[in-house]
C-alpha cells in the first residue's frame, strides 16, 4: 500500500508517525519546504515545496509519481488542500472524497443548494457581477453578508448594513467567487465529529465566544462544549441532517459545521466543512472524549480501522489572543490557574511584527481551558483573557513605544 500526505500543518499538531504506525505501507509526505526537516524517518520519502499554499506543482509530482508506481490513498487535512486532492483522486482513480463531495463541502452556493430541503438556511445569492447584489439588496434589504463561496477562517467576509458602508465596495469593483447572504441575528454555534455512512460516530456542539468575526473588533475568538441538553440535541440533530443531504465519501469524514440559533430560537445552517475545525477545537474534543477527531479522519482517508468511542466525558473550551498592530516583544506561557489545560506561542512569533489578526484563526497564543459546566468555563476563559493581556508586551512600530497590554 502506498500513501501521499499532503501535508501543512506542524509535526506537532498532525502526529501522522504516531497515527499511523500499525498501518503496514509505504508513506510519503509532501510538505512546505521549512518543514521537511522535522519529519522523521518513518516516510520513505519527504518532499518540500516552496510557497505551498500556491504551488501547483505539489499535485503535478504525485500524478507523476502514480504513472511511476501506482499510489493507493492520498490523505488530506487542510481546508485548502480538499478541492485538488479530491479531483486528484478522481484523476488518478484513486479512492476516497472526489470532486463533486468536496466541492459540496467548499461552494457555499452549492452547499446551501444541496440541504436547502433538509434545514433552513439564509437567503443567498451568487454574484455574477454587480447587478446580482443590487437585486438581491432591493429584494431582501440590509443588513446583508458579502463572502467568498471558497474561504475560510471569516477571511474577507464583509457585514454591510446600509448604502454608506456599500459604496466604497463598489468603487473598487467587487472581486470575482463572491456570494450575498441575508445577516443572521443570533448566537453562534459549531459542531464537529466524525461522520460515516448515514450517521455520527461523534458529534461535539459548542457555542462560540464573540464569534468568528472578533478580530475585526480586537476581541478573542473562543469557544466552550455544551452540555448534554435539549440544544445539544437540536445541533446534532441538524448536522446529521445536513451530513446526509450532501455527498460524502465511502470512508468516514471529520466535519466541522457552524449554525445560528437566531432570537427566535430556529437553527440555521452557516456552512459546513469536511475537514476538523481551527483553534483548539481537536484539542477540546480530544480532552473531553479521549477521542482525536483529527487522527481518525487521517487513518480513514488510507483505509484503517477507526475509534470514535468516548472514553471520558468532561467538558473544556478555548480561547485565541489575537493580533495586535506592532512587534510581539514577549508573552508569559504559564497562567497561574491550575485549569488552564495548554497554552501554546510559537516560538517564532516573539519578535515578528503583526498587522492585526487577519483571519478569526489569527493568534499570537491559544490557550485549553476546563471547567465543570458552561458558566463556570465561560468565566475562566474570561479571566484567563484578561490575564494573559496584561503579560504581553507589544511595541508600536511608528514610535518605538513601548505597550503593554
Amino acid at each position: 500500500m502506498k500513501t501521499v500526505i499532503i501535508n501543512r500543518f506542524s509535526p506537532e499538531r498532525a502526529q501522522y508517525e504516531e497515527w499511523l504506525q500499525d498501518v503496514e505501507g509505504e508513506f510519503i509526505m509532501v510538505t512546505k519546504s521549512d518543514k521537511v526537516q522535522r519529519f522523521s524517518s518513518f516516510y520513505s520519502n519527504t518532499i518540500g515545496f516552496p510557497n505551498f499554499s500556491l504551488n501547483d506543482n505539489v499535485y503535478k509530482f504525485i500524478s507523476d509519481m502514480h504513472k511511476e508506481s501506482n499510489i493507493d490513498f492520498i490523505i488530506a487535512t487542510h481546508e485548502f488542500d480538499l478541492l485538488k486532492a479530491a479531483r486528484l483522486r478522481e484523476h488518478l482513480k484513486v479512492t476516497g472524497q472526489h470532486g463533486e463531495s468536496a466541492r459540496a463541502f467548499r461552494d457555499k452556493v452549492y452547499m446551501k443548494q444541496l440541504v436547502q430541503n433538509s434545514i433552513r438556511i439564509p437567503k443567498f445569492r451568487k454574484i455574477h457581477d454587480v447587478m446580482d447584489l443590487i437585486s438581491f439588496i432591493e429584494e431582501n434589504d440590509y443588513p446583508i453578508v458579502i463572502k467568498p463561496i471558497d474561504g475560510a477562517g471569516s477571511v474577507d467576509v464583509q457585514i454591510i448594513r446600509g448604502q454608506q458602508q456599500l459604496l466604497p465596495i463598489l468603487e473598487t469593483g467587487l472581486e470575482a467567487n463572491l456570494e450575498v447572504e441575508e445577516y443572521i441575528e443570533g448566537e453562534m454555534y459549531h459542531v464537529d465529529g466524525i461522520f460515516s455512512g448515514s450517521q455520527l460516530l461523534l458529534s461535539r456542539p459548542s457555542r462560540y465566544i464573540n464569534g468568528c468575526m472578533a478580530f475585526h473588533e480586537d476581541k478573542y475568538l473562543g469557544s466552550l462544549l455544551l452540555q448534554p441538553g435539549e440544544l445539544f440535541d437540536r445541533l446534532n440533530n441538524a448536522v446529521e441532517s445536513v451530513l446526509r443531504a450532501l455527498p460524502t465519501p465511502d470512508h468516514a469524514i471529520s466535519f466541522h459545521a457552524e449554525f445560528f440559533l437566531t432570537n427566535s430560537d430556529e437553527i440555521v445552517l452557516c456552512e459546513i466543512a469536511s475537514r476538523v475545525g481551527g483553534g483548539d477545537i481537536v484539542e477540546t474534543i480530544d480532552f473531553a472524549t479521549g477521542v482525536n477527531i483529527l487522527r481518525e479522519s487521517v487513518r480513514a482517508q488510507c483505509g484503517a480501522s477507526i475509534n470514535c468511542t468516548p472514553s471520558q466525558d468532561r467538558l473544556a473550551g478555548w480561547l485565541l489572543i489575537p493580533a495586535r498592530n506592532g512587534v510581539l516583544k514577549s508573552i508569559h506561557t504559564q497562567p497561574p490557574f491550575e485549569w488552564v489545560l495548554n497554552c501554546t506561542v510559537k516560538p517564532e512569533h516573539i519578535g515578528k511584527t503583526f498587522d492585526q489578526a487577519s483571519s478569526s484563526v489569527d493568534s499570537v497564543a491559544t490557550l485549553l481551558v476546563e471547567g465543570k459546566d458552561e458558566n463556570q468555563l465561560q468565566l475562566r476563559l474570561n479571566e484567563v483573557y484578561e490575564w494573559m493581556q496584561n503579560h504581553i508586551v507589544w511595541e508600536q512600530v511608528s514610535d518605538q513605544t513601548l505597550v503593554v497590554s
